[in-house]
């Protein structure tokens, strides 16, 4: 997928009064396709969690491995450790092997996997076996630009059960939700965090099922484009920002002085934005020509943490929107809106931080940058710095 990039995320939280999840997933990217296992654990507990990071790990090892379902199915079987309480090695999944614009679909006792497409679902054939006993419904369906893909487990479709209402939320209204809340240009992953929250809310914020929600998006590529403080050499000012804007994608500026420099470069006026700092996040600005404009140093160091906490669990992006403060911004925008970040790293010393103590040397600004790259790469985004 040369053009094309498959953006990940993972929603999960354990039942109520349970310290593990008995959900587990397994993924693998190589260069012939990604592989994703969702498998749920018999019961909940450590129980659950052993049979069901078992089932994941050997069966997306085996399918990722290339070989035949069956055999990767009967292998996994025979491998399971059997509950001594119910005499039963079992552990539910679903299983998607993604490769060349197709997705292959392998389904055991999960609620089926949703295929969205420009904002509808996209049914599509399949066909039943059994292997040792069990039914799998199977399936291969092209994939298309921005087609977004749900894997869940029952605690997301069993939302509400036994609650007041009585009622669980079910599969058909949870494609029903998804199709309403779709608009253009939404990510997955934000989607996801809406389902999820849907679902806590059902679960009046006490799940009664271990709940799991993994989304896949095939995106275009599209780049972020950031420049982080004036280059050493001021001379160099203008071949370095006529380079960074001739950049497709969105462009960021990092901090006061690279602020001033781009405003006079640009020939536009730098303005405050007013309600746009938070629980001592500066405030951002505005430069016309310029996507975002953020504080420097005191912004950026909460973007790893912020990055951090959405790989654990993508519904940050609900708390992230409300926010409107730059270290909210630029996450979102480094999350949702890119599949690749280059970060232009200016070498100049600002001798006013240097002075009142405020600032931070480049070799330690080397490092954040460093440490947001890594964060960034982990989530699957491709980063390059470049030095200036």
């Amino acid at each position: 997928m040369l053009d094309y990039v498959l953006d990940f995320a993972k929603i999960s939280y354990n039942k109520y009064t349970e310290s593990i999840c008995g959900d587990f997933y397994y993924k693998e990217t190589t260069e012939d396709g990604t592989t994703l296992v969702l498998s749920d654990g018999l019961g909940s507990g450590v129980k659950a969690n052993i049979l069901a990071t078992l089932t994941s790990q050997i069966l997306g090892t085996l399918l990722s491995g290339g070989m035949l379902l069956e055999d990767a199915v009967f292998t996994t079987v025979q491998t399971l450790p059997m509950c001594r309480e119910r005499k039963l090695a079992y552990a539910t999944f679903v299983a998607a092997r993604i490769q060349r614009y197709k997705v292959y679909l392998a389904q055991f006792d999960n609620p089926p996997a949703i295929l969205l497409r420009s904002g509808k679902s996209i049914s599509h054939e399949s066909a039943r076996f059994f292997i040792q006993e069990k039914e799998i419904w199977e399936s291969t369906v092209p994939l298309l630009s921005d087609d977004m893909l749900f894997l869940m487990t029952d605690g997301v479709t069993n939302a509400g059960i036994d609650s007041e209402i009585g009622k669980e939320l079910g599969y058909g209204e949870v494609v029903k939700l998804l199709e309403q809340w779709y608009k253009p240009g939404v990510s997955a992953a934000w989607l996801g965090a809406r389902l999820m929250n849907a679902c806590l809310c059902l679960y009046d914020g006490k799940p009664k099922d271990d709940i799991t929600l993994l989304t896949l998006q095939l995106r275009e590529r599209k780049a972020i484009n950031i420049i982080i403080g004036p280059p050493e050499n001021p001379d160099e000012d203008d071949k370095i920002l006529s380079m960074f804007f001739r950049k497709k994608g969105k462009h960021v500026v990092c901090g006061g002085s690279t602020a001033k420099m781009v405003s006079k470069f640009l020939k536009a006026p730098l303005m405050p934005l007013k309600n746009t700092s938070s629980e001592g996040i500066p405030a951002m600005a505005k430069i016309e020509g310029v996507d975002l404009v953020t504080e420097g140093i005191i912004t950026l160091k909460n973007i790893p943490k912020l990055i951090h906490e959405y790989e654990k669990n993508a519904i940050i992006l609900l708390e992230l929107e409300k926010r409107k403060d730059g270290a909210a911004m630029l996450t979102r925008m480094l999350i949702e809106d890119a599949t690749d970040i280059n970060i232009y790293l200016g070498n100049a010393v600002n001798h006013s931080h240097q002075e009142d103590g405020s600032g931070i040397d480049i070799v330690s600004k080397l490092k954040l940058v460093q440490e947001i790259g890594e964060s960034l790469e982990k989530i699957g985004k491709k980063v390059k710095i470049s030095m200036c």
